[in-house]
């Protein structure tokens, strides 16, 4: 994590943080959320964001850990340590504490996406290569994937 961002700031006080899984459809919106500044305002309320605690719960105004409600899973994680990857970022050695993933992209002990009805399939997740780059998981066999 970049040591400049507010959000090093606030995990570096919090010692926890919520990450979530975003699907295929939402790259846009996590460019746009990593180019935000926390410092200048609510990014959920600037993006309009539609949030929730994690587990897709409604979100309590005391609540200290909020979840996008459009992800398919949340993942409450709380901060071992910090290291020193370079000059300009930390590496985060995290334990996930909770975790809450939808039926659909869940089977039971494969985090991947499936069918449940066998006729739709649901988007693939993304996964964050860097510099607004983005890989795609989708489920076994799906016909997508060529």
């Amino acid at each position: 994590m970049n040591k400049k961002r507010f959000s090093a700031k606030q995990v570096r006080a919090t010692r926890q943080f919520v990450l979530n899984v975003p699907v295929k459809g939402m790259e846009g919106l996590v460019c746009q959320i990593g180019k935000m500044h926390g410092g200048d305002g609510d990014e959920f309320t600037m993006l309009n964001i539609n949030t929730c605690e994690p587990g897709w719960r409604p979100l309590r105004q005391e609540s200290n850990d909020i979840a996008i409600s459009d992800c398919v899973a949340h993942l409450v994680c709380s901060i071992e340590r910090f290291d020193h990857a370079d000059e300009g970022h930390w590496l985060i050695f995290a334990v996930i504490e909770e975790a809450y993933v939808l039926e659909s992209y869940w089977d039971k002990n494969i985090f991947l996406p499936r069918s449940m009805n066998q006729v739709e399939k649901p988007p693939p997740y993304l996964t964050f290569l860097g510099s607004q780059q983005f890989g795609y998981v989708y489920g076994e066999d799906d016909p997508r994937i060529t």
